[in-house]
Parts: structure tokens; sequence; C-alpha cells
């Protein structure tokens, strides 16, 4: 919460004094003290920066500078600088943050991974006879890209669909999808049955030829007794005279 109180402060102070004299950066904010480090802004390699500021020259070099030792509380022994860009008449600058180009903060950066730069406005071509600069700002690595898995790829294993010939479900009623499992459970349910059936046609006709047959079979001969005729006779006359038959004993 401090350092946010501060650093609006100092925006706030670098805006009055760039109204008092028309001099002076806005974005990062104006010069504080030699050597403090405090409540540095902070950019990341990459990250774009609208570089802004106030002056009442037509022309200006925009300089990049880096004071060495790079190290709070310890003097300077000595300023490193880059001309970043000579503009005319524009009051700001988009800077991509990248320091391929200066070496010695390069080097800084590389070496502790964080950099305290600065920047500076000159009259073109007066170098760091600068007429204002801005508080220092610092400078970090960019994120580290996430590290790639290292487990290998699943093998894809090509599949030929064997094809299949559906008809479509007919408009008035819904279609209905079966699993495999149903599919095969419903047809060997259908082939039990259907065999049940078949068995029992086949016993109903078994059964069948072996009555009909003991139908047709003729049963045992029946035994007869004839009378002689001579009794047959004798009764036929005697019916026809009126007369009682009269059996003689042999």
């Amino acid at each position: 919460m401090r350092s946010l109180v501060l650093t609006v402060i100092s925006l706030l102070s670098s805006a009055l004094i760039c109204v008092a004299t028309d001099n002076g950066f806005l974005i990062p904010p104006g010069f504080g003290v030699e050597g403090n480090f405090r409540d540095n802004p902070q950019y990341r390699i990459g990250e774009i920066i609208n570089v802004t500021w106030v002056t009442d020259d037509l022309a200006v070099d925009l300089l990049l500078g880096i004071r060495l030792p790079n190290e709070p509380g310890v003097p300077g022994k000595s300023l490193e600088y880059i001309t970043i860009q000579r503009l005319f008449p524009e009051r700001f600058y988009r800077w991509i943050v990248d320091l391929d180009s200066f070496p010695q903060a390069k080097d800084v950066l590389d070496e502790k991974g964080l950099a305290v730069l600065f920047f500076l406005i000159s009259e073109p071509g007066h170098g760091t006879d600068s007429k204002f600069r801005s508080h220092y700002f610092n400078v970090t690595k960019s994120a580290l890209p996430t590290t790639a898995s290292t487990t290998p790829p699943a093998t894809a294993t090509a599949t030929i669909p064997t094809p299949t010939s559906t008809s479509p479900p007919s408009p008035s009623e819904p279609a209905t999808a079966t699993s495999p499992s149903a599919a095969v459970i419903g047809g060997g349910v259908g082939g039990a049955v259907g065999g049940l059936l078949l068995l029992g046609a086949l016993g109903y006709f078994v059964w069948r030829h072996n009555h009909n047959k003991k139908r047709v079979l003729p049963g045992p001969m029946m035994q007869y007794s004839h009378s002689p005729v001579t009794r047959h006779k004798a009764w036929l006359t005697s019916e026809l005279d009126g007369r009682p038959v009269i059996h003689e004993a042999p």
C-alpha cells in the first residue's frame, strides 16, 4: 500500500513539475533521487510501454541509459546509453522492451535477472547532455514458457468401419438405438424359441403319423358260425308254410 501511495505521489509530482516547466517524463515518472531504486516501475522483456513526456522542443532524441555498477546505493562509475529514436514532433514512443541492442544492459540482465535503467531526453546529437530524465525502472526476463510434457503420444490405431445398410426409421415411429449386447441377447433368445418350436412341430408330426398308422392296420379276423344250409332251408320253409320248425336230433 505504501509503495502504491509513493508511486501516485511521484506521478503527481512529475506532472506538476512538467506543467510548470513544460519539460519532463510522464511515463515512466520523472527523475527522483540519484541512486534511489525504491518503488521502481517494473517491466518484462517483450512488454509494451507507451513512453510519454512533455517538452517545448520540436525535435528531441530519446535515449536509454544504465548506471554501472547497477546496484542500489552504490555510486555510479559510468553511464552507458543508446539512442532509441530521434523524434519530431512526437511526444511519445511505443517501446517494446528489448535489450538485445544494448549489450551492457543485457549482460547485467543475464547475470542478475534484473537490470535498472532510465530514459533521457536530449537535443538531437547531444547524447547524455540531457534536458531531463525519467525515474529508474526495472527490466526483468520474460516468464518461462510452460515445459512441454515428455510423455510419448499414444499410437493412433486406424479402424476401417464395415459398411452396413440400414433402412431409415419410419417417420411415425421414433428411431431407437440398440446396443450390441442387446442385439446378441435378442438373437440368442430368438434362436432358442425357434428351435423349440421346430422340435415341437417335428414331435407333433411323428405322433400324428404313428396314430394314423394304428388306425389303418386291420384287427383280428372275427369268426362267424353258419348253420347248415338245410337248417336255413327248413326255417325258410316253415316260415312260408306257417308251420313250426321241427328240429331232429342228429
